[in-house]
Order: C-alpha cells, then structure tokens, then sequence
C-alpha cells in the first residue's frame, strides 16, 4: 500500500516541511544516538533513546515525502514507513520488533533489555541515520 493510500486511510496526514523541520528531526536523532552512548545509562534507556533516533529518522524521510504519522499508531506507522522511504523489509521487521519491546519497557516491565541488545540497536540507529543523511542530501541535490 502507498504512502498516498495511508493518507486516505487516515493513518497518515499530509504535511509540508517549513523552517528547517527535516533538519530539527534529524538534529534529535543525532542527539538521541548521542545521548544513548553516554556511561552509566540502563540497557533499557539505551534502548529507549536509540528507538527514538530511529523514530526522528522514519518521520524526517516521511516529511520529506509530504507527509506526517497521525496521532493513533503514530510508532507504528512511522516505523512501517520506511519500506517506502528507506526500503529494507527485513529490517522494518526488525524494526517492528524492537517497537514492540520499547513499549513493554516503557509502559509494563523494567530491566529486560541486555547490554548486547543495547550495543546493537544503537549500531542500529546510527546506520538508519546515516542512511537517512544519505537519501534526503541525494533528494536534495
């Protein structure tokens, strides 16, 4: 299903990016990639900040395309965006997944997350920026 088709369907609504809203985005995934290397944090908010790097990421590609998640399954939406606007369908369902744990973590139970599942969704995040970086400076130009 398009992104166009998602609009239709209300799970997206669409948006025009002004003042530098692409790079606001990509400026909180940076931080949050950042942030999420620093000592001492739980595995869990490890977790949790790569997760939202990835989440600035999926919507700075959407808004790019003209387009924003809407409030009901915001995360999810986002996140399943990328198979239109970063095509990779196997990581989207990785990327499903890892969505999945944050809200257990987030809303249910504390202390799940081992330091190596850590140390891999920031790897994670780092590589979905990078690529988000690439994309949106080839549209650009």
């Amino acid at each position: 299903m398009s992104l166009e088709e998602w609009a239709e369907n209300g799970w997206l609504k669409t948006a025009e990016p002004v003042n530098g809203d692409i790079e606001s985005l990509l400026s909180v995934a940076k931080r949050n990639i950042k942030d999420s290397r620093v000592k001492g944090l739980s595995d869990d908010s490890v977790y949790m900040l790569a997760y939202q790097a990835i989440l600035s990421c999926a919507s700075a590609l959407l808004l790019a395309r003209g387009f924003r998640s809407a409030s009901k399954g915001q995360h999810y939406y986002s996140i399943e965006s990328l198979r239109e606007t970063l095509p990779n369908d196997e990581q989207v369902n990785v990327l499903q997944q890892i969505r999945n744990k944050r809200n257990i973590i987030q809303y249910e139970q504390a202390g799940i997350v081992s330091p190596s599942e850590a140390h891999r969704i920031v790897e994670l995040a780092d590589e979905i920026f990078t690529r988000t970086k690439e994309l949106l400076h080839t549209q650009q130009s």
